[in-house]
């Protein structure tokens, strides 16, 4: 769990373990519970994702399926300068003792490292692109205010004028 304040992003929480499909169903629920106000929950639709996605897209809100771009290192390069900068903050390791493989990851990660141990890394990379990009409005952007009907967006399409009437 990432959260964002200004420029800033923190890890807040997180579950390290290799679990079953099972096992990570009910840990999502679990994590669910505990942040409840989390708006979006991205899930890699590979392998055992695509099937929780499936399995709990219609139970949780908010659910996102993601497709990773470019390679681990490319990945982590993208995030190097807000680690860089300051701008990333991790939880007291003394209360977390997860924090300090969470910081041995990153220290030992190397191109030539294969990539085998950045689990973290990758979760990292993708909450972090993600908290960067800038925050938008797209109901008030497009006039789609409560009680005026319901409509589903997609990112990076407006709803046009001429969209709109071949719509009818």
């Amino acid at each position: 769990v990432w959260g964002r304040k200004g420029a800033n992003k923190y890890l807040l929480d997180q579950v390290r373990k290799r679990l079953s499909f099972t096992e990570t169903i009910v840990a999502v629920r679990k994590m669910h519970e505990r942040w409840p106000d989390a708006r979006a929950i991205l899930v890699e639709d590979k392998a055992n994702g695509t099937a929780i996605i499936d399995s709990l897209r219609n139970e949780i809100a908010g659910i996102i399926p993601v497709e990773p771009e470019g390679g681990k290192v490319a990945r982590a390069n993208a995030i190097q300068p807000q680690i860089e900068a300051g701008n990333v903050y991790l939880p007291d390791y003394k209360q977390n003792p997860w924090v300090e493989d969470f910081i041995e990851e990153f220290a030992c990660a190397t191109p030539e490292g294969g990539g085998s141990f950045w689990d973290q890394i990758d979760a990292a990379s993708q909450a972090l692109v993600r908290l960067n990009r800038p925050i938008i409005r797209p109901a008030l952007r497009h006039g789609l205010i409560a009680g005026r009907g319901t409509r589903s967006l997609t990112f990076g399409r407006g709803i046009g004028n001429n969209e709109r009437r071949k719509n009818k």
